[in-house]
């Protein structure tokens, strides 16, 4: 009997674990869950979309022939609400439900799902005014905004910032400028944002939370200061230590409040807080124990594997960003692309089994990976972070 595969989650992990299987079980029902409505696109191609540098057939990467060519199911626009996973004498499976009421049996389960935006309490307060950049649709809409609003876009938040001459005085360049812009956030989301308004002409000011990008986390003191200056020479702002604490729309504009009592109008609002990893549907005896402590203790969550991407539970996996590996010990993430890659290929591996002529794949996180940023580079090598002045990145931090 063909063996049942299914994996929920349609991106780049996701997609490459099924891809693997096929590759190597002809014979086997693999079916791909997904709550997005398109077919698996590149994330890391989504700025470059937006910017106007590439078109979306660029950025799509399979098509629903592709998928049907590989005898690969896809469930586009569908959300997982639970999975029940069993165990029968010496075998175990489960079966996945979907809030639309449909209810797939799986002998081997991938979890694949990616992050979802960290919800933002203002969210719906000037919703047409807030942008992300998590999701093709989150491109497509942004790219129809700036569409909609070209280099003669008169921005009334401008206009009350000060007179053309008082604004020059402070080197601020309202003769240029189309519109401001508020980048609520201090990750790699949060770059990308910036970059792409400020080459749209639009002035830009990080609001972060933290005393600097990422928390202090990932990038040494000397290179925060390099990029910090790096935004100077571009023109755009960063207010560190403050975060919106209230916002209204204001005759067309929007007005924010913040916690350190700043008074700022802008245009819009891009927010790039961060993404969630851990699959609301999936049971405890799936995350891991360890997964549970991780929760208590408040640190970022998500499905947690061993060094062949097994959960505690039979014939459950876990890939992409969803999954944390405790091969090292402590659970760790990388939300990467070169990552999803990766676990996506070891999962695929795994989840054969005897299919896979019995090896098992280990997987190890990525060591390296870098993303370009106003013409420079940040780069992370086992740990360190490297700011370099030329481009060339090694890999992006979209993950899936």
């Amino acid at each position: 009997m063909p063996k049942r595969y299914c994996i929920i989650g349609g991106g780049i992990a996701g997609i490459t674990a099924a891809e693997t299987i096929r590759a190597h079980d002809g014979e086997g029902d693999i079916l791909v869950i997904s709550a997005e409505p398109h077919p698996l696109y590149s994330r890391v191609s989504l700025p470059a979309y937006v910017s106007g540098e590439l078109e979306r057939e660029r950025v799509m990467m399979r098509t629903l022939r592709d998928y049907a060519e590989r005898n690969i199911r896809l469930f586009p626009s569908e959300r997982v609400i639970e999975v029940r996973p069993r165990i029968r004498g010496r075998t175990s499976g489960g079966e996945v439900k979907t809030a639309s009421g449909k209810t797939f049996e799986y002998d081997a389960l991938l979890i694949a799902t990616g992050g979802r935006p960290v919800e933002w309490p203002h969210d719906e307060v000037v919703s047409e005014r807030i942008f992300r950049l998590h999701t093709l649709d989150d491109a497509l809409r942004l790219r129809e905004f700036f569409n909609r609003h070209p280099a003669r876009f008169a921005s009334l938040a401008s206009r009350r910032a000060g007179t053309p001459a008082s604004l020059a005085k402070r080197g601020e360049s309202a003769r240029r400028s189309v519109g401001r812009v508020i980048v609520a956030g201090g990750g790699f989301i949060a770059l990308e944002l910036a970059e792409i308004f400020r080459t749209k002409k639009f002035d830009v000011t990080f609001l972060v939370r933290g005393p600097q990008f990422w928390s202090g986390k990932w990038v040494d003191p000397a290179d925060h200061d390099r990029l910090t200056d790096l935004w100077k020479k571009n023109g755009v702002r960063a207010i560190f230590g403050d975060a919106v604490r209230e916002m209204e729309e204001n005759n067309g504009a929007v007005r924010i409040r913040t916690t350190a009592g700043r008074d700022i109008v802008a245009d819009c609002v891009a927010i790039a807080i961060g993404i969630e990893c851990e699959p609301d549907f999936v049971p405890r005896k799936i995350l891991g124990s360890l997964a549970s402590k991780n929760l208590e203790a408040r640190l970022p969550n998500g499905v947690v594997v061993n060094k062949y991407l097994e959960t505690e539970f039979p014939n459950v996996w876990a890939a992409g960003d969803a999954m944390r590996c405790a091969a090292d010990g402590e659970p760790q993430g990388s939300q990467n692309w070169s990552s999803a890659v990766l676990s996506g290929q070891a999962a695929g591996m795994n989840m054969m089994g005897e299919y896979g002529r019995g090896t098992r794949k280990v997987f190890r996180l990525p060591p390296r990976y870098s993303v370009g940023h106003f013409g420079a580079v940040l780069k992370w090598e086992n740990g360190r972070s490297f700011f370099k002045s030329n481009p060339d990145p090694e890999g992006s931090p979209r993950g899936g």
